[in-house]
């Protein structure tokens, strides 16, 4: 059978300004020291970093041995957030519930945590996912992973980023330590301890995941949109991880307004 697929990509690219550098600390939360200290204790914003990424997505098919599968995805909006470094955390709960619908939760191995270095929105991050994550029984630890710390924050390229970093941990069986990471956040390490979950560190010794694990990715865009996507590695017949019921991708059709009000706008000239 013939597969088909398509391409996806993203650029970033940060220009530098005296304009750009005052304002920036205030309204994109990047750090003073421009590193991005994620789970750290004095985590105090991101580092920017530039890309330019692509990933090709296709169908299965008897031809192509593909690096991952891609199990399932959702997609949901950040709620009530207080503000841009508060988000949501029942809402990131609902997105990791909807995109695990029908996948057995002790096949998810590892995160890949959108995490972009502040106190207060990497705990919340850390708390939902290991509410959701923690039901399963598991016979090595549940491993999270952050990559920018050594990538920087590349902001509309972050998620496909993300996903690539998640799909070198499913090919090398094992996370890479998180650069600067130094003290764990206590939030974040008492939610870790209770739920038996460990991240990468220098000097540490490496967990390594089994050959056919499934691995979770966040992503949660500035304007309020949260993605989550579930990445399965192992053999092309192997069908366990997979959601049966259909991806989210299907055809849904989503209203800005309720229904009420666009009907409404319909007579405004």
């Amino acid at each position: 059978m013939q597969g088909a697929g398509c391409s996806c990509g993203s650029f970033t690219y940060c220009k530098y300004t005296q304009y750009a550098a005052h304002i920036q600390p205030h309204t994109l939360n990047t750090s003073p020291n421009t590193k991005t200290q994620t789970l750290d204790a004095t985590a105090d914003g991101y580092g920017r970093g530039e890309a330019c990424r692509t990933l090709i997505i296709g169908t299965l098919d008897e031809h192509h041995q593909p690096l991952a599968l891609l199990a399932n995805s959702a997609v949901n909006s950040n709620g009530t957030a207080s503000t841009l470094t508060a988000p949501h955390g029942p809402s990131q709960q609902a997105l990791l519930q909807q995109a695990l619908n029908g996948i057995d939760h002790a096949h998810i191995a590892a995160l890949q945590l959108h995490a972009n270095g502040t106190q207060l929105g990497d705990a919340v991050e850390v708390n939902a996912a290991m509410s959701v994550l923690s039901d399963a029984a598991r016979s090595r630890p549940f491993l999270l992973h952050t990559c920018k710390g050594s990538t920087g924050h590349q902001e509309a390229g972050s998620g496909i980023a993300s996903l690539q970093e998640a799909l070198v941990v499913l090919h090398e069986h094992t996370t890479s330590p998180a650069l600067h990471l130094r003290t764990l956040n206590p939030h974040v390490e008492m939610a870790m301890v209770r739920r038996a979950a460990h991240v990468a560190r220098q000097h540490q010794p490496v967990v390594l995941l089994q050959a056919s694990v499934a691995m979770g990715v966040s992503s949660f865009g500035a304007q309020g949109t949260n993605a989550h996507a579930v990445l399965y590695k192992g053999g092309m017949d192997d069908t366990r991880v997979m959601n049966k019921e259909g991806g989210t991708w299907q055809s849904s059709r989503f209203w800005v307004l309720p229904p009420t009000h666009v009907r409404g706008c319909l007579f405004v000239y």
